[in-house]
């Protein structure tokens, strides 16, 4: 239903902007003026009421996904992380949560459980579990108010967006060593997303530069981001 309310609408401002240039055209030949001088800027301008900041996000979206810093980086191998922390990467297990350091439980819904936790540093772990003992997922909330996800022992998630000129928003996705707090790998992405000010329900958006340019193209050191966040959470122990 939603589909074919902002269908109908984008009809209507369609008719109006071709109304609009077709009256300014007429007007310019009465005039003795070609019709496009006056009906291109009318279409414009109809336009323009609505989309005026879609094009500028939509040109800075380009240029950062081309000449910008986007883009996937491995700071540190996994191979090298091996090397300086030998005999650690047999260790890491998802589930191994810091029980030394469990602060409350609160039973959830379906007979699951939360399991809250408060590490040396100040971090705060809030995990969820399934009835039975099966972990869900583990929520991390720095003293600083960074918030990520726990991937196991060493290695924490840290998701975060932040919006920029215009209405382009910048992606920064990181997997970080908890115990030096140093980012491993890190993923720059951008998109833009711009609410149309005549219709409060719709926007007009781009994909990420990822999307746009194939997920195999954002590669280093082999790895993308997804493939090196399946590495540190699939292959230990």
């Amino acid at each position: 239903m939603m589909g074919l309310l902002v269908l109908g609408a984008l009809l209507v401002y369609g008719l109006m902007a071709l109304a609009a240039a077709g009256l300014a055209a007429r007007a310019a030949r009465r005039r003795g003026i070609s019709g496009w001088k006056w009906g291109l800027p009318a279409a414009l301008v109809v336009y323009f009421l609505v989309f005026q900041d879609h094009l500028p996000s939509v040109a800075l979206h380009a240029w950062q996904c081309r000449f910008g810093d986007a883009g996937f980086r491995v700071y540190k191998s996994i191979d090298q992380w091996r090397a300086e922390n030998p005999g650690v990467w047999e260790t890491l297990e998802r589930d191994a949560l810091p029980e030394e350091h469990l602060q409350k439980t609160k039973p959830t819904a379906g007979n699951g459980e939360k399991r809250f936790y408060v590490l040396p540093d100040g971090t705060q772990l809030e995990a969820g579990f399934w009835a039975g003992g099966k972990l869900i997922t583990t929520r991390l909330t720095r003293p600083d108010g960074t918030k990520g996800y726990w991937l196991n022992q060493r290695f924490v998630y840290l998701p975060g967006e932040s919006k920029g000129w215009f209405h382009v928003y910048q992606i920064n996705d990181r997997i970080v060593d908890i115990r030096s707090w140093e980012t491993i790998a890190q993923l720059l992405d951008y998109r833009s997303i711009v609410r149309l000010p005549a219709f409060a329900y719709m926007s007009a958006s781009t994909g990420t530069c990822s999307k746009e340019a194939g997920d195999k193209q954002w590669l280093d050191q082999g790895y993308s981001f997804g493939s090196f966040y399946e590495k540190i959470t699939e292959d230990e122990g």
